[in-house]
């Protein structure tokens, strides 16, 4: 699919480099390999590592307004709150760490709000968000812990 240049280095006195990347680096598994020239002449590649990218953590956690902790609700509730706009929330159960099936987008005004389509379990639950932007994910949400009714 193509070679892509993502640095260049020249190395010490003791034969060793480093670099920082000009270019970012794909997410998910990548391989990189590297090749070196001495006086214009190059050498076979390098033996290739395979490297897990993963999006880096952004600082601001979304925070979830609605339910407020302590609040009674149905099975599928209204959930809102602020996030990065344009952003992606993805929801929680804090409990387990399983992530909830809804997601919602944050809009430009940096609220965002849903109503969950998927039948949260009755008894208190404790619900957490993360949300993530072409510049990483976020860190945890507060943590909303509220009641789940029964119809």
């Amino acid at each position: 699919s193509g070679t892509v240049l993502f640095a260049t280095a020249t190395t010490n006195s003791d034969g060793r480099w480093e670099t920082i990347p000009s270019v970012p680096f794909f997410y998910g598994d990548f391989s990189l390999t590297a090749i070196q020239t001495i006086h214009g002449l190059k050498s076979d590649w390098a033996k290739s590592v395979t490297l897990k990218v993963v999006a880096e953590n952004i600082e601001v956690a979304p925070v979830i307004i609605t339910p407020k902790s302590g609040a009674h609700v149905l099975h599928k509730p209204p959930v809102a709150g602020e996030g990065i706009p344009g952003a992606k929330i993805s929801f929680y159960n804090a409990g387990t760490g399983e992530m909830l099936f809804d997601s919602a987008l944050v809009q430009q005004n940096g609220l965002w709000d849903t109503r969950f389509t998927v039948a949260l379990p009755f008894g208190l639950f404790n619900l957490k968000a993360k949300q993530t932007t072409p510049d990483g994910v976020s860190d945890w949400s507060n943590v909303a812990s509220f009641y789940v009714e029964p119809l």
